[in-house]
């Protein structure tokens, strides 16, 4: 996604965000996911999780534009 989106130097910082993330989110998870346990019990963990899910997908689907070019079969 981040190749369809960005280009040239824009392309290399967002590859090198999304990998301080990627190396990041092991360590920040549990801390996230051990406050919103305490806050609202082991099942707010679950519904914070899919509710994340279903406002990325929401924003995927409206934010992100089709990069495959369009074929017509015969």
């Amino acid at each position: 996604m981040i190749g369809a989106v960005f280009e040239g130097k824009e392309r290399a910082k967002s590859m090198a965000t999304y990998q301080m993330i990627l190396g990041i989110s092991p360590a920040i998870g549990p801390l996230i996911g051990g406050i919103i346990g305490s806050i609202s019990g082991y099942t707010g963990a679950f519904d914070f999780a899919a509710v994340s899910a279903l406002l990325i997908l929401i924003a995927a689907i409206f934010i992100l534009t089709e990069t495959k070019p369009f074929k017509r079969s015969v």
